[in-house]
């Protein structure tokens, strides 16, 4: 990814820390801090000087090979101690006086963050959260982004368009799971669940069998970025019974997907599924962000004030029964000026 488009989001940034009085920031989730400098080792953080340019702090192992694609420079460090040493010193470097520094204290456990904190920090400084600054950052999507979320989102439809023709007599959730996981070409969250009610189970499990409903999910990482899709299918032919409920669950989905629109907020999208006919089942949320993670901020059921924009990409997964038949179908979908697109293109009716 071109450097100017870490260089835009360092800025805006910089313009969140301004805002909170944070003079530095030290970014360690790891997906925050690829989001900030393309850097996709473990163990790397971020120093984020508000009047400096970032520097990354990184494995001497991993230093060479991160040197030619990163946005910003690197200081390598050869044990823990080293790293805490440095962390210190860049924190009493760039945070003079009363000064305030910016953890993501949503990624650590609250004790865990106190007591690092307090221990790294200089002793006058202030320590405020900014979890919620990259989480506003990374929901809207640039351009490049967009692109690498409609390519995994090709990649996972193909994949999965693949493997409902592993559905046959006596074949196993997990078989199914493990050549799904083969054809996706990447890094793959799977889930197979084979059963009447299969879909109220988010796990692995159950047998395929003629008539019986299956759903296969799939979520793909390329390139960093996440895309994923589910479907329920009747292998062998879905009976009555089966249609009927396919109707009246295809019917609910497509008028509230269709609904999905900028200026909504999460709660206002996911309205005409808690209004209508259908018993939602609810262990996720229906609406979630999807990106540099498989689930991310916003989430229909925690952020429910929060207003869609264009940019956002997210995750569309609606499982629900209808009398004693369960179906879940999901897709990725793009928030746009118009409206929305649809990123995941399978054919969504089970029957």
């Amino acid at each position: 990814m071109d450097r100017s488009a870490f260089s835009r989001r360092i800025d805006a940034f910089k313009e969140m820390m301004a805002g909170r009085g944070v003079d530095i920031a030290f970014v360690q989730h790891p997906a925050n801090v690829r989001y900030l400098s393309g850097a996709s080792s473990p163990h790397t953080g971020l120093f984020v000087p508000y009047e400096k340019s970032p520097i990354l702090l990184a494995p001497a192992a991993d230093a060479p090979l991160l040197e030619e694609s990163l946005a910003w420079p690197i200081r390598p460090y050869s044990s823990e101690e080293e790293r805490l040493g440095m962390i210190r010193e860049e924190l009493v470097r760039h945070c003079p006086g009363r000064g305030a520094v910016g953890f993501e204290a949503r990624h650590l456990p609250y004790e865990t963050y106190r007591a690092w904190a307090r221990r790294l920090a200089p002793s006058w400084t202030k320590v405020r959260d900014v979890s919620e600054a990259l989480d506003r950052l990374r929901a809207v999507k640039g351009p490049e982004e967009v692109e690498a979320a409609r390519a995994a989102a090709h990649g996972a439809t193909g994949a999965l368009a693949g493997a409902l023709e592993l559905l046959r007599d006596g074949t196993s959730a997990e078989e199914v799971a493990g050549g799904l996981a083969l054809k996706a070409g990447g890094r793959a969250l799977v889930r197979v669940n084979a059963g009447r009610a299969a879909a109220a189970s988010p796990g692995l499990g159950g047998e395929v069998s003629p008539g019986r409903p299956a759903y296969v999910e799939l979520v793909l990482e390329k390139e960093g970025y996440h895309a994923g899709l589910c479907r329920t299918v009747v292998p062998g032919g879905a009976d009555d019974e089966f249609r009927r409920a396919a109707e009246e669950f295809s019917a609910v989905y497509e008028e509230a997907l269709a609904g999905l629109r900028p200026g909504l907020t999460m709660a206002e999208a996911t309205d005409p599924l808690r209004k209508g006919p259908l018993r939602i089942l609810s262990p996720l949320p229906v609406l979630t962000g999807i990106g540099l993670e498989a689930a991310e901020r916003p989430r229909s059921d925690l952020d429910g004030a929060e207003v869609l924009v264009p940019g956002m990409v997210l995750y569309w997964c609606v499982a629900a029964v209808v009398g004693d038949t369960g179906i879940r179908v999901a897709d990725t979908v793009l928030i746009t000026e118009e409206g929305h697109e649809v990123l995941t293109g399978l054919e969504r009716d089970p029957c």
